[in-house]
């Protein structure tokens, strides 16, 4: 049963290019880094107020990355009770 402990050691690397991925791609198209920016320039636009939208966007990719950090620790710590409890 070399397979289920192959994939057991494969999670963590996984999830952090899968992480590294969607960061560096900005959610694959669903929200693209141009949506976010032209909707905060134009939301600038309408009240002169450049850098607060510029921070709002900012937020927005911040959290996102948040989320899904938390998302792949919580992955991460699910395999490895398994793997724990294999070991024990």
């Amino acid at each position: 049963m070399i397979v289920p402990q192959a994939v057991r050691a494969v999670i963590p690397p996984l999830t952090n290019d899968i992480l590294s991925l969607v960061k560096g791609t900005a959610l694959v198209s669903v929200i693209g880094v141009s949506d976010i920016l032209t909707d905060s320039i134009n939301a600038a636009s309408a009240a002169y107020s450049y850098l607060e939208a510029y921070v709002a966007a900012a937020l927005v990719f911040w959290g996102i990355g948040i989320v899904l950090e938390r998302l792949s620790h919580y992955v991460e710590r699910k395999f490895s009770k398994s793997v724990k409890t294999l070991a024990g």
